[in-house]
This record gives structure tokens, sequence and C-alpha cells, in this order.
């Protein structure tokens, strides 16, 4: 079994991955130079392959994608969508609902949640169901409204 090692550091809930090392000794002296210069506590830890089994080689992955708009100074038919393209969670197991989310104080965002097999697919989706939202604000003249006509909730 082939061994790496990682490089680490922080603590409890900042404790995070800051790369790895195919020799200890190297990663042993990159820590210590990085303890040197910094305050920090970084350490190297021995990692091991994972064994995929066939239990896992049977899994169907499923991705929920969040892709977010922001409103154009308030205005509710002017939006730019986020390059998020990271902005998902990959499960197993039941499907998750489709949640179109709008708030309309503060920050003037609206975030769509939604299933597909490609950050492309999603994010073509959350388009057309923001430019129906924005016809629809259009059309009404009121967000409220226009969100109680397409399906959206305040978020």
């Amino acid at each position: 079994m082939k061994k790496i090692y990682g490089i680490f550091t922080g603590e409890y809930s900042d404790y995070r991955i800051m790369g790895y090392m195919e020799d200890r000794k190297s990663a042993e002296k990159y820590c210590a130079l990085k303890n040197l210069n910094i305050y920090g506590d970084y350490c190297v830890e021995e990692i091991g392959d994972i064994e995929i089994s066939a239990e896992t080689d049977n899994v169907k992955l499923k991705y929920y994608h969040e892709v977010v708009f922001d409103f154009q100074d308030g205005d509710f038919k002017i939006y730019k969508m986020r390059k998020e393209p990271t902005r998902y969670h990959f499960f197993t197991g039941e499907d998750k609902p489709t949640e179109f989310k709008v708030q309309t104080s503060y920050t003037n965002l609206s975030a769509i949640h939604l299933m597909s097999t490609s950050r492309k697919k999603a994010e073509k989706t959350a388009q057309d169901m923001m430019a129906k939202l924005a016809y629809a604000y259009a059309e009404l003249g009121d967000i409220e409204a226009a969100m109680a006509q397409v399906g959206a909730k305040e978020r």
C-alpha cells in the first residue's frame, strides 16, 4: 500500500489540509520551516490508500447544486449569476426538492437549490427560473406577487 504524508495545520473547526508529499522527511522539513515563520502548528500525518469495495463501486451519486444570483441595485429584473462551479453537494439516497429562495432585503440575492447531473445543466435551469421571476416582476410590479407566481419563497 502506497503512503503519502499529509500536511495539516489549525485547531478544532479551523483544522485544514495544506497539501501532501510522497516523502515523510520532505514533509517534516516543510512543516519545520512553516512553524519558524508563522504562528501555527504544521504537522505531518501518514495517510494510506482507501480501498474501494464492490459496494462503493455500485453507489449512484446524485448532485444537489446551489446557484446564486445577485440583483443589481435592488432591481429584481436585473441579475447576475455568480461563477461558483463547486457550489454543490453530492449524496446518495432519496432525491431532494428544488428550492427557489429570494432574499428581498439587505443583500438582494436569490439562491436556487436543485438536483442535476451537471453544473452546466443546473445553471441553465436556474437561469430559466430567474428569467421567469424577472418577467413576472416586470408584469406585476410587485416582488412578492412575482415570487408567488413562480413558486419562490423568501430566503
